[in-house]
């Protein structure tokens, strides 16, 4: 089972495959996954990092066996085959963990201004402040 503070970190190392490095509290382990784009299709994830929807998918797949219990070599495909309830919780973990991401800005939606454009509004309203009433002070 994924412990506490499990660390999943994923690497592309090639077409379609990622290396995955897992630590928890008793060790690490590095796995070699592989996620071609019939999965991706099949969770319909198109528009989600590849990298994301590995570290979603390695955190359900951890739940239920565990890190010891996997092989050098993951076959993610053979897990959704064994586990068919993680085609709707994979996608379902990766809108969970977006949402708990803060934005970006590039993410940022763009009607609102960013914290950066907030001050600088602010600092320049002062300012025609300050001119304003050192006009009405010379008259």
């Amino acid at each position: 089972m994924a412990l506490p503070d499990t660390g999943i970190d994923v690497t592309p190392t090639d077409n379609q495959l990622y290396e995955v490095d897992i630590e928890d509290a008793t060790g690490a382990s590095r796995h070699e996954v592989g996620l071609p784009d019939a999965l991706l299709d099949r969770l319909e994830l198109h528009e989600v990092a590849a990298t994301d929807v590995l570290v979603a998918a390695v955190e359900l797949v951890l739940d239920r066996v565990g890190r010891h219990a996997l092989d050098r070599e993951v076959d993610l495909a053979s897990f959704l085959d064994r586990y068919p309830e993680l085609v709707d919780q994979i996608p379902a973990r990766v809108r969970e963990r977006e949402l708990a991401q803060p934005p970006t800005p590039e993410t940022a939606p763009a009607d609102e201004p960013s914290q950066q454009d907030r001050l600088v509004a602010e600092v320049e309203h002062e300012q025609e402040a300050g001119q304003a009433s050192s006009q009405d002070a010379h008259r």
